[in-house]
Order: structure tokens, then C-alpha cells, then sequence
């Protein structure tokens, strides 16, 4: 019986060992701010600075003064899930938009999209509405109906 045991247990560290077992990082894993992008806890502090982090791989915003707009809390409707999406500003217009998704008890940057034309404005919920997000095709240059390449978005009564 021991001899059967040996080879499973070899098996199983030579798997580990391999690099093929990942272990995902559990909520107590997340830091507020994670500079690995992996997972932070949701915080107005932690969407801005992804956000701002993320807008700076856009080379054609380098060299511009990004601010952050207001984190919008909305509902993704296709995942049936929340999501938060903040609007990024330069020189008074909409450049680019990040969106982060629930990732256990934590949250994730799931996509970052640029606006090119800039955008005056962005959707912003008035009380009693929420920013929902859906599938549809985009076109490039994306139109103001959509805010990333495959999401377009309407403004809906609170649930």
C-alpha cells in the first residue's frame, strides 16, 4: 500500500514544482492599492489611481495632465454584476474611461477604452438612476452610445 502512495505523492509535488497549480489570491490578499493590477479592496482611492495607472499605457495620452472624474457605480448587464466605471479628463474633455468588476470580496480592472475624438460629457446618474452597461457592437471611431468597444449604455430607475 505504501509503494502505491509514493509515486501519488510524487506525482503531485513534481506537478506543483512544474509551475502547472496556480493558486489564485484570495481576498485577504488584496492590498488597497495593488501596483500589480492583480485584485484591490474597492475603494474611490483604489479606482483612481488604477484608473489614472492604466490611462498611461494609452501612448497617445502621453504627455497629458489626466485627472479622474467621480467613480460611477453601475450595473453590468450582461454579467448581471455591479461595476464601477471612472471617466478620465484632459484639458476639460473625456479621453478615456476605465471599468474594474468584483473579483470575490475585491475588485479587478476589467478594461480601459480611449476616446478618440475626446468626449464633452460623460452619462452620470442622477439619484434614484443607475448607469447600466450592455453588449453591442462598436464601431471605431466609438460612438457616444457606447462606452467601450463592445458595451453601449443607457440610464435606468434603481431597481
Amino acid at each position: 500500500m505504501r509503494t502505491r502512495a509514493v509515486p501519488g505523492i510524487l506525482a503531485a509535488v513534481a506537478f506543483c514544482l512544474s509551475g502547472c497549480f496556480a493558486v489564485e489570491p484570495g481576498p485577504d490578499d488584496c492590498r488597497p492599492v495593488d501596483e500589480g493590477g492583480e485584485c484591490f479592496a474597492p475603494s474611490r482611492v483604489g479606482f483612481v489611481e488604477h484608473a489614472l495607472a492604466s490611462a498611461r499605457a494609452w501612448p497617445q495620452l502621453d504627455g497629458r495632465a489626466i485627472e479622474a472624474g467621480e467613480v460611477v457605480e453601475g450595473f453590468d448587464a450582461a454579467a448581471g454584476q455591479p461595476t464601477w466605471i471612472v471617466p478620465l479628463r484632459s484639458d476639460g474633455e473625456i479621453v478615456a474611461a476605465s471599468r474594474f468588476l468584483p473579483f470575490e470580496h475585491a475588485v479587478r480592472l476589467a478594461e480601459i477604452a480611449l476616446y478618440l475624438p475626446a468626449r464633452e460629457a460623460f452619462p452620470m446618474p442622477a439619484p434614484g438612476e443607475r448607469l447600466v452597461i450592455f453588449t453591442q457592437a462598436c464601431g471605431d471611431p466609438m460612438p457616444a452610445t457606447c462606452l467601450f468597444n463592445e458595451h453601449g449604455w443607457r440610464l435606468e430607475q434603481d431597481p
